[in-house]
């Protein structure tokens, strides 16, 4: 979505002409444009959660290094996990089951893409490709093994959040100080717009740029997270562009 809107400046000691208030020669112009493009998140750590009715007993082993940490952007994707027992584990027995609920329903037990890897019997690591779960905050997944003896270890419920959509940009993008294409003796231009929308991870920010250009798409990072800004002193010139683009939570850019 592009939208140009031309404001002019100019310099009050150029030669006026007949109309007195308009002033011509040397002059900034303002374009507004809205880019909207494709394109790195906050944190969402794996947060444990109780786990289901129907999972077995669990033994002593420990759950550590889960991956992916924070936002998911793409989908499929892998997840793995390693765990240690000194009584010894059984790669042929490990499972996983994911819900996209928080934890109210489960997937049932399974091995689709799953595969375990260890240079010793007592630590092995879990890992699962292929993994497609829906946009959203709600997504866990939770694995189980057995030990040396048939009691079974079960790890905590880790989140998997996921956003692959980038947000929109906002709607609506004015200055409030000068008017579309009429010249102006005033250098600094004050710009506002509505927010962003994301529905997923929701709106980090946005990235504001002024240039010369009117093809430009402004590149991370963000540069305010307000819904207004005024440019910096501009020189005598028509050919004054500001730029607005939205980035969300999880490192997407319209």
């Amino acid at each position: 979505m592009n939208r140009e809107n031309m404001h002019r400046v100019s310099s009050p000691t150029r030669r006026r002409a007949s109309y007195p208030h308009l002033i011509r020669g040397l002059s900034t112009v303002l374009a507004l444009i809205l880019l909207v493009a494709g394109a790195v998140p906050s944190a969402v750590t794996a947060r444990p959660v109780a786990a289901p009715a129907f999972a077995p007993l669990s033994g002593s082993a420990t759950w550590t290094d889960f991956q992916p940490q924070g936002w998911i952007t793409s989908v499929p994707f892998t997840a793995s996990v390693t765990v240690s027992d000194p009584a010894g584990l059984d790669p042929a027995t490990a499972q996983y089951q994911t819900s996209t609920d928080g934890g109210a329903n489960w997937s049932g037990w399974g091995t689709a893409g799953l595969s375990v890897g260890g240079t010793v019997s007592t630590t092995q690591t879990i890992t699962v490709t292929e993994l497609t779960l829906p946009d959203g905050a709600d997504n866990l997944i939770q694995f189980r093994i057995q030990v040396t003896g048939g009691i079974t270890d079960t790890s905590p419920a880790y989140a998997l959040a996921v956003d692959t959509t980038p947000p929109d940009n906002p709607t609506t993008f004015a200055s409030s100080s000068h008017a579309v294409g009429v010249w102006s003796n005033d250098p600094t231009v004050d710009v506002h717009w509505d927010a962003g929308d994301d529905a997923t991870s929701g709106v980090d920010g946005y990235a504001l740029l002024w240039d010369h250009s009117p093809l430009t798409v402004p590149q991370p990072p963000t540069t305010t997270a307000e819904l207004y800004a005024t440019s910096p002193p501009l020189p005598d010139g028509d050919d004054h562009y500001v730029h607005l683009r939205t980035a969300d939570r999880a490192g997407l850019w319209a």
